[in-house]
């Protein structure tokens, strides 16, 4: 995965089991994406089976989002979570 050095990058890590959960990961990157449009410019959605990046990234959980600056990263948030525990844990990456 090519990242620039200078960017935000946002990766959700996906699985068609989870799809249940996950909308609530999309609805938050949604609505902070109207807030942070110059920083919410590269989302990426890397499925359960691409083993590479999931090995890389040390995914166990899904979903999965990961911010990263660069490729320094900035946030994690894995698991069962509401739309506003999502944006709030995100927003500190997004608002820098």
């Amino acid at each position: 995965m090519n990242l620039d050095a200078d960017k935000i990058h946002t990766l959700v890590f996906s699985s068609k089991k989870q799809q249940d959960i996950e909308h609530f990961y999309y609805d938050a990157l949604l609505s902070l994406r109207k807030k942070y449009p110059n920083k919410l410019n590269s989302i990426s959605v890397i499925q359960k089976d691409d083993v590479d990046l999931v090995k890389h990234y040390q995914i166990d959980t899904f979903p999965t989002i990961i911010v990263l600056n660069g490729q320094k990263e900035m946030v994690r948030v894995t698991g069962e979570r509401n739309v506003d525990t999502i944006q709030k844990e995100l927003e500190a990456a997004y608002s820098n």
